[in-house]
C-alpha cells in the first residue's frame, strides 16, 4: 500500500500519523449522523422551551406538525413538486387508525357500514399507528404510480385533486368515516412521549431517506430533469419511492394527530392545514431537511408569541383589543416575505452539522 494510499483511507489525527481510536474517532467522523444529531436537539430545545413557556400540548403539536413536514419534504422538497395534497395522507392515516384502534361498541352505533372482520377489531394504538404507515405507503404507491411522469404545475394540480378525492370520500361516507361530524371515543395515548420519540426517527429518517440513491434521482431530475433523462437516470422510479416515503411518514402524522385531539373529523385534513405545513416548509427553506425543522419550530413558536394579537392584551396599563385571526394574518406576511426576500428560507439552504476537524485533502474530495 502506497503512502498516499494510506492517507486516503486515515481518519482524523490529533498529530501527524497518528490515528484516532475508539470514541474520539466516532465522534470526529462525517456528517452521516452529525446532522440528525444537531437536528434532534434542536426539535427536542423547541419541545422544551414551548413548555417552559407554558404552551406544552403546543408543544406536542409542533413535533406531529414536525413529523408531516418531513413528510412533505420527502416528496416536495426532494422532486421540486410543490404538493397541494399530501394532507390526504394524514386523512388516510387518522381515518385508518381509528377504525382499526376504536372500541367495537362505538362502531356498533357510529359507524354502521363498517365489514364484520373491522367492526370487532379493536387494536393497541400504538399497533394502530404502524398499520396506519403501512395503509399511507400503500396509497402513496398508488397514486404515484398514476402520476410519476407529472411535473410542475400538472404534479401539483393532481395532488389538490387527490386531496379533494379524499376529503369527499370521508366526509360522505357517512356509515363508514362519521362523515362530516367528528367521530369521539378515539382511544387514548401517551402522545407527548409518542410525539417526541417518533419525531426523532423521523428525522433520523428523513436524513437517511435524503442520502439513499431514491432521493438523488429525484433531486436530479429537480435540478434538470432534461439532463437526467439524457444521463439514463431513472427520474420517475425516484418519484414514486419519493412519494412511498412521504405517504407513509405523513399518515403517522395524521393518525398521531388523531390521538393527539382525541377525535377524527374530515375538516382536521383539509385546506387549513395543507397551507400550515406549505407555511412551515416555506419558512424554514424547502430543500433542506435543516429546513423544515427549524421553520416548524419557529412558525409554531411565533403563533403561540403573537397569540395576544387575536385575544388582546395590556401594556402600561392601556388595553389593546385583539382581532380574531390577526396573528395568522402575520405569519402570513411573514411567509410572502421570506419567499421575496430569500426564497432559499431563513436558512438559505444551510445544512446544519457539528464543528469538525481537519481532514487530509483526499478525504475532503471524497
Amino acid at each position: 500500500m502506497t503512502t498516499a494510499t494510506r492517507r486516503t483511507r486515515s481518519t482524523f489525527t490529533d498529530e501527524p500519523g497518528k490515528r484516532l481510536g475508539g470514541l474520539a474517532r466516532f465522534l470526529d467522523t462525517d456528517v452521516r449522523w452529525s446532522t440528525p444529531v444537531v437536528l434532534t436537539v434542536i426539535a427536542l430545545a423547541g419541545y422544551g422551551l414551548l413548555h417552559l413557556m407554558g404552551f406544552g400540548r403546543d408543544g406536542t403539536e409542533a413535533l406531529i406538525m414536525l413529523i408531516a413536514v418531513l413528510g412533505l419534504y420527502g416528496y416536495s422538497g426532494t422532486t421540486g413538486i410543490a404538493s397541494f395534497g399530501h394532507v390526504g395522507y394524514m386523512a388516510v392515516g387518522g381515518y385508518v387508525a381509528t377504525l382499526v384502534s376504536l372500541p367495537p361498541y362505538v362502531k356498533a352505533y357510529r359507524l354502521t357500514g363498517l365489514p364484520g372482520w373491522l367492526s370487532d377489531m379493536e387494536l393497541d394504538p400504538y399497533a394502530s399507528l404502524v398499520v396506519a404507515f403501512v395503509a399511507g405507503s400503500f396509497a402513496a404507491a398508488l397514486f404515484g404510480l398514476l402520476v410519476w411522469r407529472l411535473s410542475g404545475l400538472a404534479a401539483g394540480i393532481s395532488t389538490l385533486a387527490f386531496l379533494l378525492v379524499i376529503y369527499s370520500v370521508t366526509s360522505g361516507w357517512e356509515n363508514v368515516t362519521g362523515g362530516r361530524g367528528a367521530v369521539p371515543g378515539v382511544p387514548a395515548m401517551d402522545a407527548d412521549t409518542t410525539a417526541v420519540l417518533l419525531a426523532v426517527a423521523a428525522i433520523w429518517g428523513t436524513v437517511a431517506f435524503a442520502r439513499s440513491k431514491a432521493a438523488r434521482l429525484a433531486r436530479a431530475a429537480r435540478e434538470d430533469e432534461a439532463a437526467a433523462h439524457a444521463m439514463g437516470a431513472r427520474v420517475y422510479l425516484g418519484r414514486w419511492i419519493s412519494m412511498v416515503y412521504s405517504g407513509g411518514l405523513m399518515a403517522v402524522a395524521g393518525a398521531l394527530y388523531v390521538f393527539f385531539v382525541g377525535s377524527i373529523s374530515p375538516d382536521f385534513f383539509y385546506i387549513s392545514m395543507m397551507f400550515t405545513l406549505l407555511t412551515f416548509l416555506v419558512v424554514g427553506g424547502m430543500t433542506r431537511v435543516t429546513g423544515d425543522v427549524v421553520g416548524t419550530l419557529l412558525v409554531q413558536i411565533l403563533r403561540q408569541v403573537l397569540e395576544p394579537l387575536d385575544s388582546g392584551f395590556h401594556v402600561s396599563g392601556i388595553s389593546f383589543d385583539g382581532r380574531p385571526g390577526l396573528r395568522f394574518v402575520v405569519l402570513g406576511l411573514l411567509t410572502l416575505v421570506v419567499l421575496t426576500r430569500r426564497p432559499g428560507g431563513v436558512l438559505n439552504g444551510m445544512e446544519l452539522r457539528l464543528p469538525r476537524r481537519n481532514r487530509t485533502r483526499s478525504e475532503d474530495e471524497g
